[in-house]
C-alpha cells in the first residue's frame, strides 16, 4: 500500500474539516453523510489525477480502470482519518 506524506495527511484532514463544516445543520452532522461525501470527493480527485482521455464518455457512465483499482487503496487512510474526525 502507498504511504501518505504529511502534506497529504494534512490535506485529507483539511478536506474532512471543510466537509463537516459544509454539511452541518446547526451543531449536528450526519457522520455517514460526511464520510460518504469525503470518499466521493477523494475518489473524484484520484480519478482526475489519472489524466484519462474521456472522449465519448457520458456523464454517469462507468469508467473501469486498473489504475483506479490499484491507487484506490491509497484512499483508505484518508477515509479512516475522516471517520476519526467525525467520531
Amino acid at each position: 500500500m502507498t504511504s501518505l506524506s504529511k502534506e497529504q495527511v494534512d490535506a485529507a484532514q483539511e478536506l474532512a474539516n471543510a466537509t463537516i463544516s459544509a454539511l452541518k445543520i446547526g451543531e449536528e452532522v450526519n457522520a455517514a453523510t460526511v464520510i460518504s461525501a469525503t470518499a466521493r470527493m477523494a475518489g473524484t480527485y484520484l480519478f482526475r489525477s489519472f489524466g484519462f482521455k474521456l472522449v465519448g464518455v457520458k456523464p454517469g457512465q462507468a469508467v473501469l480502470s486498473d489504475a483506479a483499482n490499484e491507487q484506490g487503496k491509497s484512499l483508505s487512510p484518508c477515509i479512516r482519518r475522516s471517520k476519526r474526525v467525525v467520531a
